[in-house]
C-alpha cells in the first residue's frame, strides 16, 4: 500500500483543506499573502502529502465543549421546597378553617397535589417557592414544559424519594443530571430559569 502522502487526494480533500485555510486566516494565524498562496497550492495539489504540508503548522480546531442548562443543586432545591411546603401547609390551614371538621390529611394532599401540579405542569415549571429562588421544572430532553400529567405523576412519587430515609432526595448529590428519584420518575430536571449553562458531562464511550 502507498504511504499516506503519496495518495492521491480528492476535490472533497481540497475543498476541506481549503476550508481549513481560511478559518485559519480569520483567526490570524496566518496573513493575506501566505493564504493566497498557500489556496493557489490547495488547489493545485494532488497529494495528501502536498495538502498536509499546507496545514501541518496550523492546530487542529478544537470543538465546541456541548453545554446544557444548569442544574440546580441541593441548597437552592431545598430552600424552593421549603417555601412550597410552607405556602400549601397554611393554604390547607385557611381552608380548615371555613370548611367542615373531619377533612383533614385528605384535604391537605388535594391542596398539595393541584398546587405542584398546575404550578410545575405550567408554562414556568415552577411553584412560588421556586420563582423565589429562580428555579424552574423542564423536560430532560427538550427543557420545555412537563406538562401536567408529568407534574402529577412527579408530585405522586416523591413518596418514592421518601423511601429509605429520603434516599431518593438525596440522590441528586452524586447523580450527574442532579435528579432525585422522582425526577427521573418524570423524565425532567431542575434547572436555574435564568439561561445559565454549564458543561455537559462527557458520556462514557
Amino acid at each position: 500500500m502507498e504511504p499516506r502522502e503519496r495518495m492521491r487526494a480528492s476535490d472533497a480533500d481540497r475543498e476541506r483543506a481549503v476550508a481549513f485555510l481560511h478559518d485559519a486566516a480569520t483567526e490570524g494565524r496566518l496573513s493575506a499573502d501566505e493564504l493566497d498562496d498557500r489556496l493557489a497550492q490547495a488547489f493545485a495539489a494532488t497529494t495528501y502529502g502536498e495538502l498536509d504540508t499546507l496545514v501541518g503548522d496550523l492546530p487542529i480546531p478544537v470543538r465546541p465543549e456541548p453545554m446544557r442548562p444548569t442544574r440546580a443543586g441541593w441548597w437552592p432545591r431545598f430552600g424552593a421546597a421549603m417555601i412550597d411546603g410552607v405556602l400549601v401547609v397554611v393554604i390547607a390551614g385557611l381552608l380548615f378553617r371555613v370548611l367542615p371538621s373531619g377533612s383533614g390529611g385528605g384535604l391537605w394532599l388535594l391542596i398539595s397535589a393541584a398546587y405542584f401540579t398546575l404550578t410545575e405542569g405550567g408554562p414556568r415549571g415552577a411553584g412560588l417557592g421556586k420563582r423565589a429562588l429562580g428555579l424552574r421544572v423542564v423536560d430532560q430532553r427538550t427543557g420545555g414544559s412537563i406538562g401536567y400529567s408529568r407534574a402529577f405523576v412527579r408530585w405522586l412519587t416523591q413518596c418514592v424519594s421518601a423511601m429509605f430515609c429520603f434516599l431518593g432526595y438525596f440522590w441528586m448529590l452524586w447523580d450527574p443530571e442532579k435528579q432525585c428519584w422522582h425526577d427521573k420518575l418524570a423524565g425532567d430536571v431542575v434547572v436555574h430559569s435564568d439561561g445559565r449553562q454549564e458543561p455537559a458531562p462527557r458520556r462514557p464511550r
